[in-house]
């Protein structure tokens, strides 16, 4: 079940992000990823996530990577706020 919080997120990003970024809602949390059409499937598209974690959010962000990339690149990721986390995805999304 998504919670009220998730809700308020999924909106939220829905009305920033273009239609290259698909949002789905999970449990307390949203999973967003780039539609990036590739021919190769070993590529895969940016992407990130958000949910509470107690009184604040954690972001993880993942850019554009191939299976290979994936053993050695770590996610950036952030705490705080709600609304810093959104802003700080939304910033990294831009880039792509």
């Amino acid at each position: 079940m998504i919670n009220k919080e998730t809700r308020a997120i999924v909106e939220a990003l829905s009305t920033k992000l273009s239609s290259e970024w698909e949002i789905k809602a999970f449990g307390n949390g949203v999973i967003v990823g780039h539609k990036a059409a590739t021919e190769n499937e070993s590529e895969l598209p940016a992407n990130f996530q958000i949910w509470p974690e107690a009184d604040l959010w954690t972001a993880v962000w993942w850019p554009p990577l191939t299976l290979d990339e994936l053993i050695d690149v770590e996610p950036t990721c952030v705490s705080g706020v709600e609304e810093r986390c959104i802003e700080w995805v939304l910033e990294r999304a831009e880039s792509v």
